[in-house]
């Protein structure tokens, strides 16, 4: 409810004059301070848990691969078992560098142009991405998705930059996706859309082969069953479930009812 407060010549709304839009402007401030320092506290807080979780395991990794590994420096220390029980991928994170380059986000990215009665402050969801879709893209058979996945994960092993989404995307497989329009400007048509992306690393995403079901209803591949026994008998802490939350945010020109 807007308050009054006098003025020359009577009173006026507090909700009209210059003390008024000072008092909004300094609040937006205040809140955006406010905002900055949750951030930057929950990330402290994530590479506290990313290096507690390895060197209470006796990693031998180096610093920046603890705190801020790549897709095939996650699948090793899963493997080792001195990943923490989740990560939280923000933008400053190599990962989260892969999974934007992810080909399903050029699809998501399409949509969001296109789609009509978009509001600010709305949460978008049905954006998941299944491993089917991968080898519909592609032209492959399911099953062949997989080894083109494996091979873009090696070829990232061995230095190719240019296989990052593939590595990527052979750890997450299927994943969940939900984008929030959090701001938009109508003078450039460009909203800010907020990402957030989940998923969980086991060992049944591990051994089982893909299936229009998804993973846990394919059957168990042997190869990979026989890395997974002999990586758990050398480290039996290993191959523990793994939760990813990757976060970040784009400018996307698209239309949005204000």
């Amino acid at each position: 409810m807007n308050g009054m407060y006098r003025c020359k010549g009577g009173t006026k709304p507090i909700s009209k004059g210059k003390r008024y839009d000072a008092i909004v402007a300094q609040n937006k401030e205040t809140v955006k301070y406010q905002h900055q320092a949750v951030v930057k506290e929950k990330r402290r807080q994530e590479l506290a848990n990313r290096a507690a979780a390895s060197y209470r395991s006796g990693g031998n990794f180096n610093a920046n691969t603890v705190l801020n590994p790549d897709a095939p420096q996650i699948v090793a220390m899963w493997f080792a078992g001195i990943t923490p029980d989740s990560y939280h991928f923000n933008e400053q994170d190599k990962f989260t560098a892969g999974v934007r380059q992810h080909m399903w986000m050029d699809v998501v990215r399409k949509y969001l142009q296109m789609r009509k009665g978009t509001k600010v402050g709305e949460t978008i969801k049905g954006l998941d991405y299944k491993t089917a879709y991968g080898a519909k893209m592609n032209g492959l058979p399911l099953k062949m998705m997989m080894f083109a996945e494996l091979a873009d994960f090696a070829s990232n092993l061995n230095g190719d930059k240019k296989s990052t989404e593939g590595a990527t995307r052979a750890i997450l497989g299927s994943f969940n996706l939900k984008a929030t329009v959090s701001d938009y400007h109508g003078l450039n048509r460009t909203a800010n859309v907020d990402f957030e992306l989940t998923q969980k690393m086991t060992v049944e995403s591990l051994t089982r082969g893909v299936s229009p079901e998804g993973y846990t209803s394919g059957t168990k591949e042997g190869p990979a069953v026989v890395l997974s026994d002999t990586a758990h008998a050398v480290f039996p802490a290993g191959q523990r479930e793994l939760t990813f939350t990757v976060t970040w945010s784009e400018s996307i020109r698209m239309s949005v009812d204000q």
